[in-house]
């Protein structure tokens, strides 16, 4: 490898591989498979509603930020393919920046090496794929290299475009995911602002400051003023912030999530534990990273709330291959393997059931252009989340009904984990829409009252009996 790989071979080779794991691991955009996915299917819907020029949190909602929404839209202007490839376009990035961060400690080849190693915590960390995650990570990977590049002294004064950068990226994972912004951008400008003063560089420390504020600014205002114009300002700030600190403070503490918390633990520790002699200045970047990353995580053991530290494990590799520690590197990137195992049985299950799966789609969107174009935008979805649960042999989203049919549900809250909190049965039952797609196969506790549907709806056809779910179409009675 040594007298293959130089620099530019790496940045044409490491897209190329991007392509390749992107297609192979993310099922929800992948065209390998036909898996819409549980979080991915709720992003593309909010983008095909979008497309069908609704507003996101006003008319249809989930608590992510606007740009994750726009992107999806953006991609899915092409299809599914069309958000493949911006998939992998945001992961190339990714690997490319992560593969900087390695050529700050050591050679070309080992740098292409620790990329490489990269990839096998992405495979348990990526799961169905197309999470917000994704989307992110190019801008705290380059963020994270300019701050090394600060760290390791190639510079004498941290340039204020660096610091302007981190505001840009700031702003952007914030209105992908604020709790990200913070706690990996926000955690870097952190500790480099501390580094600045403790160099006694007072009036570069708040110019810096000033810059990144005004960098965040820029992406910031123009988000707010948008909102603020169409009147969806409210909406958007209770959604993506109120109601957001609501859902990330509501889950306990369970083993999965103290595994999951133990992974940043040792990936920061490690790398922290080879910066001790010549890098300590890196401690001022990677302590508060850590910090925040265990608070971010805090008791939810989702494996995706992991992709951002995607970066800093390619720089732990890095530091033990140059270090020599190549067998404790090795012995991690098994152990990695060994746990991706999960993320292997979910891509077999999704193509063994790839015809099964297809079948229950392709009824479903039968179902829905069964309803005149015109009335298309009062197709009430319920109960259309979650099929099964964990012990089933099927493993899709009754969501991903929508966006494989490519077509967004009138209710705003089209999701049952958060149609409860939003007193959606109270609203269905006052406004009583036009048509009704509903699931009596769905685990979800929720079910609309028999005698409520017998009174005011007709069915005008469902899926077939051999079919893996069953799907109903209503219509409202109409009154003389």
């Amino acid at each position: 490898m040594k007298n293959l790989i130089n620099d530019k071979r790496a940045f044409l080779f490491l897209p190329f591989i991007a392509l390749i794991f992107i297609l192979v691991y993310s099922p929800s955009t992948s065209p390998l498979y036909l898996y819409e996915g549980f979080d991915s299917c709720t992003f593309k819907t909010i983008g095909i509603g979008i497309l069908e020029g609704k507003i996101p949190y006003t008319d249809l909602f989930d608590h992510k930020g606007p740009i994750l929404f726009w992107l999806n839209a953006l991609g899915l202007l092409c299809g599914r393919v069309g958000l493949f490839f911006l998939e992998v376009i945001f992961f190339s990035a990714m690997l490319v920046c992560a593969y900087r961060i390695a050529r700050l400690y050591t050679n070309e080849s080992k740098a292409f090496a620790a990329s490489l190693l990269t990839l096998i915590p992405t495979i348990d960390f990526i799961t169905e794929g197309n999470q917000c995650e994704i989307y992110m990570l190019p801008f705290i990977a380059l963020s994270l290299y300019m701050a090394l590049r600060y760290t390791t002294g190639r510079m004498p004064y941290h340039p204020l475009r660096y610091s302007f950068f981190y505001g840009v990226a700031f702003a952007i994972i914030f209105f992908i995911r604020p709790n990200d912004a913070v706690s990996h951008v926000g955690a870097i400008m952190f500790g480099l602002f501390l580094l600045i003063l403790r160099k006694r560089e007072y009036r570069n420390a708040i110019a810096n400051a000033a810059v990144f504020i005004v960098g965040s600014l820029a992406v910031a205002i123009p988000i707010l003023i948008y909102f603020y114009a169409i009147g969806s300002l409210g909406d958007m700030l209770h959604g993506m912030i109120g109601y957001n600190l609501q859902y990330s403070s509501e889950s306990g503490l369970n083993e999965g999530s103290i595994g999951i918390l133990l992974i940043p633990v040792i990936i920061y520790g490690g790398t922290i534990f080879l910066s001790r002699r010549n890098d300590k200045d890196s401690w001022f970047i990677l302590i508060p990273s850590l910090i925040f990353t265990l608070i971010l995580i805090g008791k939810r053991d989702y494996y995706h709330y992991l992709l951002p530290i995607l970066p800093v494990f390619c720089l732990f590799a890095a530091k033990c291959l140059n270090a020599g520690y190549t067998k404790v590197i090795a012995g991690i990137s098994i152990l990695f393997a060994i746990f991706s195992f999960r993320q292997h049985v979910l891509l077999v299950r999704c193509a063994s059931q790839h015809g099964e799966i297809a079948e229950l789609y392709r009824q479903s969107k039968n179902l829905i252009l069964m309803v005149p174009e015109s009335e298309r935008s009062q197709v009430w979805n319920h109960n259309l989340y979650k099929l099964s649960n964990d012990k089933s042999p099927h493993v899709y989203s009754m969501t991903g009904i929508w966006s494989s049919a490519g077509v967004s549900p009138s209710n705003r809250v089209f999701i049952p984990f958060h149609r409860n909190r939003f007193g959606e049965e109270a609203t269905l039952a006052a406004n009583k829409p036009k048509w009704l797609l509903y699931t009596e196969s769905s685990t979800d506790p929720n079910s609309l009252d028999e005698q409520f549907l017998k009174e005011n709806y007709k069915v005008v056809a469902t899926t077939a009996d051999n079919c893996i779910a069953k799907v109903v179409l209503y219509q409202l009675i109409e009154n003389d």
